[in-house]
């Protein structure tokens, strides 16, 4: 039996989706779990004048911060907002949030969000 040109074709595609199939199983399966050095290190002289200049939300004096890095116009920052005002509420007084301002070059109008928001 000669096989046709639709089988053939059958064939190679249902063999390259197994390959990829495999290489993707093996490269989840055997990952790296070694966590990269940080890029930046800070110092605590550093991290102090990172939490201490932007938005507060919350008392200033609560003892930790978070420090979030914000994008007007990046739909993941605005994603995160509900989930920090959550924290907010509920570690009212043990927990501030500063807002850095972080607009990024692919988002155009970021920036006059940001200078606006000031």
């Amino acid at each position: 039996m000669k096989p046709t040109f639709s089988t053939i074709i059958t064939t190679l595609l249902v063999s390259c989706a197994l390959i990829v199939t495999a290489l993707l199983v093996k490269r989840e399966i055997f990952a790296s779990s070694e966590m990269p050095e940080s890029v930046y290190e800070l110092d605590e002289a550093s991290w102090r004048l990172v939490s201490e200049q932007g938005i507060i939300l919350g008392e200033d004096t609560a003892p930790m911060k978070i420090v979030v890095f914000y994008d007007y116009g990046c739909s993941f920052c605005r994603k995160s907002v509900p989930v920090l005002d959550a924290i907010l509420r509920k570690y009212s007084g043990e927990v501030a949030i500063v807002y850095r301002h972080f607009p990024l070059p692919i988002h155009p109008l970021a920036h006059s969000a940001a200078t606006a928001s000031e």
